[in-house]
């Protein structure tokens, strides 16, 4: 048996699918920022890496956490997505990640009846 071991580009590449229905899907799909205004105007690609500049507290880390937990948590498109930031000054808290994807997880699950204790216990 040749299996080879899971990657991240199963996620992204389907099996039966042409290079043509590829490109085409890669094309249409559409990341979320979860702000009506940006999704508008700045079309987000899986796959495309996006460089966001701008003086300090303008939004910019607050964007792509949002960005970040619609392509993680179920139910989105791009749910269990694979999300990587380059944090090139060293100043990103991934707890404000953990929080901002705690959060959203409890407003699912409270959605259906759940109840899910806090990952920042």
């Amino acid at each position: 048996m040749n299996e080879r071991p899971a990657s991240v580009w199963d996620d992204l590449l389907k099996p039966s699918e042409t290079v043509a229905q590829f490109l085409r899907r890669i094309q249409l799909e559409q990341l979320s920022t979860g702000i009506g205004f940006i999704d508008q105007y700045v079309k987000l690609r899986p796959g495309v890496v996006v460089e966001v500049a701008g003086p300090s507290g303008t939004g910019k880390t607050e964007l792509l956490i949002q960005v970040a937990t619609n392509a993680l948590l179920p139910g989105s498109t791009h749910a269990g997505g694979h999300v990587v930031f380059l944090d090139l000054d060293g100043k990103f808290d991934p707890l404000r990640l953990i929080k901002v994807l705690d959060s959203r997880l409890r407003k699912q699950l409270s959605g259906k009846g759940i109840t899910a204790r806090s990952v920042s216990r």
